[in-house]
């Protein structure tokens, strides 16, 4: 009792008031918000922060030592770091310092990394001044501007954003318990700004001075328009109608979306924990226009996750192909004509080559629930791939996406999602169609040898065709 009456009020405060946003999220969720629930991969993390929300305000003072929850930034590094991994770190800042104009926007004293005479460089920061960068580069910042940020995480791109682009309004959309981080953290280390958690759309403002910290169970209530949308490693941690509800709300309300994602998890977490296999695909069905995209980054030689798709893309501007009309190969004389056949992982027999307009299909049998198949390329980069993919359970279509992939190097997988199908419980037949296809150089689909009994295509006659792998509800 003794240590409560000591608590400032603002930290008991925030507190109750996150309280307060969780029980409104169970009711809009139980109610017409089903989405608003976290997937089951955040629920585990929301348990092991929950002991924050009792901490007292001077320890939340040292609250970065608390937020690898949420980006595993640990501050043990730093105090066990190698030199090698300290100069490494230190020469990443000072080319990402060149590159935002010699402003160096590293941690505040009360935050984690290694020292120098600039301040605490830590793997965190540096990954929010390459965000930065990037918005810069791509000229997606103008000032002033409105900020949406979706998954804010503790705050900290919100304080680096903001360091260097003091005339923006920034709003931030987050699970409400990690609003938490946000309230406590930019209210310590960004104190010129009123940093307002927000009850009701009515209590927003958009004056340059204010951050807005919206729980997401009030996504459908926001009626702004923001300038520009960012979403860094978080859709990745959402199940599929959840990236869905958000890249609805960014195609209606934001001119611009950077997004910089995993692809997924492993299939077999995504799986699990019921996340989307293919976010990059998701975000552009919704918002086709590349406005920007990063360059690629060699992943064994990457400090940060500039290794990942970073992409401006924006709804207008896009002409998609008109879906090519089916053709047929003949077969050949003396050809063997190929028989449905059950496929696995195995040793690969051939490769087919894909080109626009090329058109093959899967029949699953059940108990399926996600499909990957590996593209095989020679001598170059595909540019961007997409496909069409019907499934159908008899003569109705149950589902139908495009997918889309950009920079497919060797062996490139693809996922595609089968959930929503239900393809574990009916059979179906699963359809794709080449419909763009940028990028010189040959582009193939391997073909496995058998070995289970949950698949099997049937395709051109005469020609063997494209197969995958499938992974099957255990």
């Amino acid at each position: 009792m003794e240590t409560a009456q000591r608590m400032p009020a603002e930290r008991t405060q925030a507190a109750a008031e996150i309280r307060q946003l969780t029980a409104l999220r169970a009711a809009r969720a139980a109610g017409s918000v089903p989405l608003a629930r976290p997937s089951a991969y955040w629920l585990d993390f929301i348990e092991k922060f929950a002991y924050l929300f009792e901490l007292s305000d001077a320890s939340l003072k040292h609250l970065r030592y608390h937020t690898y929850n949420l980006t595993s930034d640990n501050y043990q590094r730093y105090y066990f770091g190698s030199r090698e991994d300290e100069e490494r770190l230190t020469a990443k800042y000072l080319e990402l310092r060149s590159a935002l104009g010699d402003n160096g926007l590293l941690e505040p004293p009360l935050g984690i990394g290694y020292a120098h005479a600039d301040g605490l460089i830590s793997w965190d920061v540096l990954r929010y001044m390459s965000v930065l960068r990037d918005l810069v580069h791509a000229h997606a910042v103008t000032q002033p501007a409105s900020i949406v940020e979706i998954g804010g995480g503790y705050g900290g791109l919100c304080r680096v954003v903001l360091s260097h682009c003091t005339q923006c309004a920034y709003t931030i959309v987050d699970l409400e318990e990690v609003l938490f981080f946000s309230k406590c953290y930019l209210d310590e280390t960004l104190p010129g700004r009123e940093v307002r958690l927000v009850h009701s759309v009515t209590d927003l403002s958009f004056d340059s001075g204010c951050i807005n910290l919206i729980p997401q169970c009030l996504l459908e209530d926001i009626d702004a328009k923001f300038d520009l949308a960012i979403n860094h490693q978080s859709m990745q941690e959402m199940q599929a109608a959840q990236v869905q509800r958000y890249l609805r709300f960014i195609a209606s309300r934001c001119a611009k979306f950077y997004c910089r994602n995993l692809k997924r998890h492993d299939v077999r977490l995504a799986l699990e924990k019921g996340l989307s296999i293919d976010v990059h695909s998701q975000v552009l069905e919704h918002l086709p226009s590349i406005r920007w995209k990063g360059d690629a980054v060699n992943p064994e030689a990457d400090l940060l996750d500039e290794h990942l798709l970073r992409v401006v893309v924006a709804r207008d501007g896009a002409q998609r192909p008109a879906a090519p009309a089916p053709r047929t190969v003949p077969a050949q004389p003396g050809t063997p004509q190929l028989k449905a056949q059950t496929i696995h992982t195995g040793e690969m027999v051939e490769v087919v080559p894909l080109q626009n307009g090329a058109t093959f299909t899967l029949e699953v049998s059940g108990g399926c629930d996600a499909l990957t198949l590996l593209i095989a390329t020679w001598g170059t980069v595909v540019d961007r791939l997409e496909m069409e993919v019907i499934v159908r359970q008899g003569e109705h279509a149950v589902m139908q996406s495009l997918f889309t992939c950009l920079d497919a190097h060797d062996w490139q997988e693809l996922a595609f999602d089968l959930r929503a199908a239900e393809c574990s419980r009916t059979p179906c037949t699963i359809g794709f169609t080449v419909r763009q296809l940028l990028g010189s150089g040959k582009l193939g689909l391997p073909l496995f040898t058998p070995a289970s009994d949950n698949c099997a295509f049937a395709g051109y006659p005469g020609r063997l065709v494209p197969a995958g792998q499938i992974f099957v509800r255990e």
